[in-house]
């Protein structure tokens, strides 16, 4: 049902706001501190080098309120304020689904986590970091069916016993 892709993705530096949210808080602490991190790139004089991505920390659902991390990257330079970090994230080689926006503005993402993590496991790879959401420009304004995120976890191969590492 979904088409797993493999991609590099390079170092960056990132601006980030981290909070531990329930799936019933996610939309606004999206929203929220998407609006956050583009007044602080403003006041910067800085500009996105890239789309907004969700880094999930852990488990989010209606029981759970894993922290979650929404990372704006820049190339400018920009200090730390208030809520609002600084880091970088480090290269890495991800695979990612691309999700369309669906009629109820929505993208299906629990499935797709679990599309990613099957694959990564189908194939031996193993999870080299939290799984993110990337989220693009055009996902207010989409139509449905248009492409509007991507599911995307960073990945190695797995560690055999012995110390070396399975390769395809």
């Amino acid at each position: 049902m979904y088409e797993i892709l493999e991609r590099e993705v390079l170092e960056q530096k990132v601006l980030f706001i981290q909070r531990h949210v329930t799936a019933a808080d996610l939309p606004a602490f999206l929203a929220d501190s998407t609006e956050l991190l583009f007044s602080h790139l403003r006041t910067a004089g800085a500009c996105l080098s890239g789309p907004i991505f969700a880094v999930y920390h852990g488990l989010v659902n209606e029981d759970s309120d894993g922290p979650v991390e929404l990372c704006a990257p820049t190339q400018n330079p920009v200090e730390p304020s208030g809520r609002i970090g600084v880091r970088i994230e480090p290269a890495h080689r991800e695979a990612y689904t691309e999700l369309p926006k669906r009629r109820d503005g929505e993208a299906a993402m629990p499935s797709a986590h679990d599309a990613v993590a099957t694959w990564l496991t189908d194939h031996g790879y193993e999870a080299d970091a939290p799984n993110r959401e990337v989220y693009y420009p055009n996902w207010a304004t989409a139509g449905e069916g248009e492409h509007v995120a991507d599911v995307a976890a960073p990945f190695r191969a797995r560690v055999a016993g012995g110390g070396r590492r399975l390769t395809r």
